[in-house]
């Protein structure tokens, strides 16, 4: 129950308050995955990523294949700058759940950081392959494969992201120093 509330505080932004509910949640239910890794989410929204990312070690422990946990940790190591970290727990999250988009994404930025281009290319193709609306996922892989020359497929990877998300401007900036660039070869 405790859990339950938390999650309805945290869907109406109340995170202090969904903190609080969560804190009990795990108290009653040690043993609850999901109370652990809802109380790392609304701890890291706080920027306590110490105690966050004990919480989702936690949740991992009792559900040693949670790819959501797997991906929470990863997120907060890429934000702190600890990306060679977090591609060992984004690979685990897409271990564990192979349709998990966010993670094939979330892998291809933290490679990407590390300019492991052709890899990063095809856990962007994966994650939008799964999801197909997924705009940011589509924009990183034109970066990726703009990166690695292939301007005319990186031009209609950024064209297919402006098709789902007009309005997402490094897409729009991109395709333009993208189509300069192939005027010029």
């Amino acid at each position: 129950a405790y859990n339950n509330i938390g999650t309805i505080l945290s869907t109406l932004r109340k995170n202090n308050e969904a903190i609080s509910y969560y804190r009990m949640a795990v108290k009653f239910e040690p043993n609850s995955a999901s109370a652990h890794n809802n109380l790392g989410n609304a701890l890291s929204l706080k920027r306590k990523w110490g105690e966050a990312i004990s919480h989702y070690k936690t949740a991992i422990k009792h559900k040693p294949d949670y790819a959501k946990a797997y991906n929470n940790i990863g997120t907060i190591l890429s934000t702190v700058g600890k990306n060679e970290e977090a591609i060992s727990y984004y690979r685990m999250a897409v271990k564990f759940k192979p349709d998990f988009a966010p993670a094939h994404s979330n892998l291809g930025n933290a490679l990407s950081s590390k300019r492991k281009w052709e890899e990063a290319i095809a856990h962007y193709r994966m994650a939008t392959k799964l999801e197909p609306g997924f705009a940011e996922a589509h924009l990183n892989f034109g970066n990726a494969l703009f990166e690695k020359g292939k301007v005319k497929e990186a031009i209609d990877r950024y064209k297919k992201t402006l098709k789902i998300r007009p309005d997402l401007v490094p897409a729009q900036k991109n395709l333009e120093m993208a189509l300069r660039v192939d005027k010029t070869k």
